[in-house]
């Protein structure tokens, strides 16, 4: 087997310069590997989504880099020893990185950083990856062991061919050793047209320091064979010599092959540490650039999502511009419509102002009226303040009044007598013709003037105090107050507020108040209980044309008093009503029986409350239940109703009497219950000076009612007084008081409704003695 001795420089070529060494410390190793040590600690105990964890990631990331360049440049200025140093500093910080990703990725997926610096053979790395490698050359065979380059023992060629066959195997090593180098520094990936299934082999540049080193290659070639030209000449394989040599030459010749072999071996071995070096270096070289495409690929994904992220937002946008645009149109026209709002609220708004402005104007007036309401009312008290004072003058007077009232009765009964006596001093002297007449003479002029005192003197004589010359102060007229007041007149018209003459002399003379009469005061004021209207006539108790006068019961009704009583309301040709009472405190019950006086039956007969909205009371009617509204011949329909007084009132609840005959008729006929207000009355007994407070006061009087009525025969006949007294009582509700009224022909009664605020009941009647079948009544409360 043949060797050829490589010689040469360790740049590479003998023209080419190494580069500067770069010398690192100690202390920097020591750093790197603390690093790699404490980024391996981190991730084993569990640490690695701290943010100090990945700080020291990001560090050893920068050294891994750092250190891989420094040990690429040892490599390209051929300082293996320095190149083992660094590539083991950077398997350290490769191998922590590992365990980083392996950590954080789940580690199945990662590459294996520390495999690029020995961790991985060369041809598993290019099976792997065969298009990521940089400087790959598939012309160039695989390296081979030592033994392997060994051919089978042929014969030893002579020592000038081996010679020539060192330096021819080394001039091609070096040229592919160059080619190689080119290769690698061109970093582009292998070509196409390259076998997938071929295993590439990196081509490392040769170097020219092996002839130094005393290296021998072992020629690939096979020695040519030796020419069998006689007989000695031996077959291949078999031991024998070529020929014939001296004993010495073939063992020098021996010791020499041994020798190059021995060199070539060792040369061998450096060679697959060179090249096992290189290819450490080459497989970081391709992680780097796998990192960078992975890196890359990130990117190109990122921003593929990016821009599929912007196709969908134009796409919205777009799906936004065509809906817009319809409404463009709309929000023109909404545009010019707040055009117009604003316009017409700016209109509104001057109107404002300019209302606001006689807002203000009226509020000056108002506040002007306000001042002078309030001067006026400040009058007013002090008008009324005067008032108070002359009306205590006035009371005052009419103490006066009734003592010279009394003289003048006085007088007026001495007066009388007089006549009389008179009269008969006439009589005696007429007849025994003492006396002759005269024209001019005393007697006649004596008689004249007593028959004109006698005929002329003025009635004087008044009631307890509550009237001034027969004219309660009230219904006086301006002027007679004032006179009253002034004093300047000696009588006041004894004249009643109609214009009529007042009759001082008859005996049934109000003498609590004068009467009213019906064409001033009752227009004024209704009469307490019964109040006729347009369509009834409280004579009869009913419109309809069948209709009967009202019974006896009804009155009876009307003057009982409280507790449990029935009678006959209403009664006509066709039906009768009965009510039946029960009188508990302020609320009364009741029942009433609807009769068929005939013999058709009564459809839809029933009792109807009238629905007025009244406020004093509530009144209510309801049929009793599983009653047909048909009333059959002689049958009834009862009913149940209920009164609940609340405050006075001054009418009586109205009921409705509704039927429709058998012809089909309907008949309506109203009537008013027998129910005012005493019957829920209590009887007082006040004292003579509380009464006529009470009377005299401005409370009662706006209250008061005075009305003139007639009288039924059994009022006016002998003891027609009492029942009037008795009929007054409203069956003991109303309390009589005797004692208060100078009149003989008079009663006055005072009751007290039981409400929350008690209301007093007061009431007088007189009976006149001049016109018979007539009374006056006068009604006050509170």
């Amino acid at each position: 087997m043949s060797a050829t001795a490589v010689s040469g420089s360790v740049g590479g070529g003998g023209g080419r310069a190494a580069p500067a060494a770069v010398v690192v410390s100690e202390q920097d190793r020591h750093n790197a590997e603390d690093l790699a040590f404490d980024l391996r600690q981190m991730v084993r105990n569990g640490h690695i989504d701290e943010p100090q964890c990945k700080d020291l990631k990001e560090h050893c990331e920068l050294e891994f880099s750092r250190w891989e360049s420094l040990a690429q440049q040892a490599a390209n200025r051929e300082d293996f020893v320095e190149f083992e140093r660094l590539t083991e500093i950077a398997h350290k910080l490769g191998d922590a990185l590992r365990v980083y990703d392996e950590a954080s990725r789940g580690g199945g997926s990662v590459r294996d950083r520390a495999a690029s610096f020995g961790g991985q053979s060369a041809p598993l790395a290019a099976a792997t990856s065969p298009d990521t490698h940089r400087g790959i050359s598939t012309d160039a065979p695989p390296p081979a062991d030592a033994g392997d380059e060994l051919p089978p023992q042929q014969p030893a060629p002579s020592a000038s061919a081996e010679k020539k066959s060192r330096k021819k195997k080394k001039k091609h090593q070096r040229k592919r050793s160059v080619e190689s180098l080119e290769g690698f520094d061109a970093a582009g990936p292998a070509s196409n047209g390259d076998r997938p299934n071929q295993s590439a082999e990196p081509a490392f540049p040769a170097f020219e320091g092996a002839d130094a080193w005393g290296s021998v290659f072992p020629d690939p070639a096979a020695p040519p064979a030796a020419q069998a030209d006689g007989p000695d000449a031996a077959p291949p394989g078999s031991g024998a010599g070529v020929g014939p040599l001296p004993d010495t030459t073939a063992k020098d010749e021996a010791a020499e092959k041994a020798q190059a072999l021995e060199e070539e071996n060792s040369d061998l071995k450096e060679q697959v540490e060179t090249l096992s070096r290189q290819l450490t270096v080459a497989q970081s070289g391709l992680a780097m650039l796998q990192e960078q495409l992975t890196a890359a690929q990130k990117t190109m994904t990122q921003q593929e999502h990016e821009h599929a992220q912007l196709v969908d937002r134009l796409g919205k946008s777009v799906q936004i511009i065509t809906k817009l645009r319809p409404m463009q149109g709309k929000a023109e026209v909404l545009e010019d419509r707040l055009k117009k709002a604003n316009e017409d609220s700016n209109t509104q708004q001057q109107q404002l102002a300019e209302k606001d402005k006689v807002i203000k104007a009226l509020e000056a007036q108002l506040e002007s009226k306000s001042k002078l309401l309030t001067e006026t009312r400040q009058k007013l008290f002090g008008e009324r303040d005067r008032v108070m004072a002359m009306n205590q003058e006035i009371a005052n007077l009419r103490v006066a009044n009734d003592e010279v009232q009394q003289e003048a009765d006085q007088l007026a009964a001495r007066a009388g007598v007089r006549e009389k006596q008179l009269q008969r001093m006439r009589y005696i002297v007429d007849s025994s013709g003492l006396v002759e007449e005269d024209n001019t003479g005393a007697p006649a002029t004596t008689s004249g003037m007593l028959s004109q005192v006698g005929n002329t003197a003025p009635d004087l004589r008044t009631s307890t105090g509550m009237t001034m010359r027969g004219m309660p102060y009230s219904q006086a007229s301006l002027s007679q107050r004032q006179q009253m007041l002034a004093g300047s007149t000696s009588s006041i018209p004894n004249t009643t507020p109609n214009g009529t003459a007042a009759d001082y002399a008859s005996p049934t003379r109000d003498s609590l108040t004068q009467t009213q009469s019906q064409a001033t005061v009752a227009n004024m004021k209704d009469p307490l209980f019964f109040r006729q209207t347009n369509d009834m006539d409280w004579g009869r108790t009913e419109v309809h044309a069948l209709a009967q006068p009202i019974s006896e019961q009804y009155r009876q009704m009307l003057q009982c008093g409280s507790g449990e009583y029935s009678g006959c309301i209403f009664e006509d040709a066709a039906v009768s009503v009965r009510m039946y009472c029960s009188v508990q405190g302020l609320g009364i019950d009741l029942k009433f029986d609807l009769v068929n006086k005939g013999a058709s039956p009564l459809v839809q007969a029933n009792l109807i409350a009238e629905p007025r909205k009244v406020t004093a009371f509530d009144f209510t009617i309801e049929p009793v239940p599983s009653r047909s509204p048909v009333v059959m011949g002689g049958g009834k329909r009862e009913f149940t109703g209920r009164l609940l007084v609340k405050s006075p009132y001054e009418f009586p609840p109205v009921m409705c009497i509704n039927y429709v005959l058998s012809d089909g008729t309907p008949v309506n006929n109203y009537i008013r219950i027998p129910l005012p207000i005493p019957k829920v009355a209590r009887p007082a007994n006040p004292s003579s000076t509380v009464f006529f407070e009470h009377w005299r006061s401005e409370k009662f009087s706006l209250c008061e009612v005075s009305s003139r009525i007639s009288l039924r025969n059994e009022y006016t006949q002998a003891g027609g007084l009492a029942t009037v007294a008795s009929a007054l009582e409203f069956g003991g509700n109303l309390a009589r008081l005797a004692g208060l009224d100078s009149t003989a022909r008079s009663v006055v009664v005072v009751g007290v409704v039981p409400f929350d605020t008690p209301a007093e009941i007061m009431a007088r009647v007189e009976l006149s003695a001049r016109h018979p079948g007539e009374a006056r009544v006068g009604s006050t409360d509170s």
